[in-house]
């Protein structure tokens, strides 16, 4: 087909609109997802590091506390954090039970990680286990920038969804044995990776959380001993 310079002018046109058009409502959509303003104290519980989603992310950002109850997370960005001491390798059982405090206004995901390596550095690595509040769960892995969906959102009955009152608790767990990885959400099993699926499970295990969430983890347990 033979274009004539009027029709090529009139399709640069109506490609010229359509950017103007449909580029402010993708800006606004991101406009209107910003992270909580949260005031912290710069700090995290003894022992403690994260690693922000964003660099211009920091401790200031989010609010840490931990006491005899567990750990209280106000965010903020979006981050994961860990206890260098806190590793695991070869059979394992690493679970939490998770209070989201607050409906937020579209399904924000936070859960556990293992496997955690260089976590600092470009090429960081985890494999995480994350739900969320409309009832679905996800299980991706790290590897520097970029992300594997192994598992991707995945409705669950096992999970327990947002309630009248916006409280919702779950406890997640992940077991690593002879058999492969397994990932249990309420005690129901909802998935199991073979070993040669779900590999560098050996490591720091940690949390993650995503932004605007107030979430209290209670009864962390790296295979029977509670921190």
């Amino acid at each position: 087909m033979n274009l004539n310079h009027e029709d090529i002018m009139r399709s640069f046109f109506l490609i010229l609109l359509l950017a103007l058009f449909t580029g402010p409502a993708v800006a606004q959509q991101h406009m209107n997802d910003p992270d909580n303003k949260v005031q912290g104290s710069g700090t995290l519980p003894d022992g403690w590091h994260a690693r922000f989603d964003h660099s211009h992310a920091g401790p200031g950002d989010i609010k840490f506390t931990a006491d005899d109850s567990g750990y209280h997370i106000t965010a903020g960005p979006a981050a994961i954090y860990y206890h260098e001491d806190r590793t695991a390798k070869g059979d394992f059982n690493y679970s939490g039970t998770f209070v989201q405090h607050a409906e937020t206004s579209h399904p924000e995901a936070y859960g556990l990680f293992v496997g955690g390596k260089d976590l600092q550095q470009k090429n960081q690595h985890y494999l995480y286990f994350l739900i969320r509040q409309d009832g679905q769960y996800l299980i991706k892995r790290r590897n520097g920038s970029g992300t594997e969906t192994i598992t991707g959102w995945t409705s669950s009955d096992a999970v327990n969804a947002v309630g009248s009152s916006g409280e919702i608790t779950n406890k997640l767990g992940i077991l690593t044995d002879s058999q492969g990885v397994h990932f249990y959400i309420n005690g129901q099993e909802v998935k199991t990776l073979a070993n040669d699926q779900a590999t560098y499970t050996d490591g720091i295990a940690g949390l993650r959380i995503n932004h605007r969430l107030d979430i209290t983890v209670h009864n962390l347990m790296l295979g029977n001993a509670a921190y």
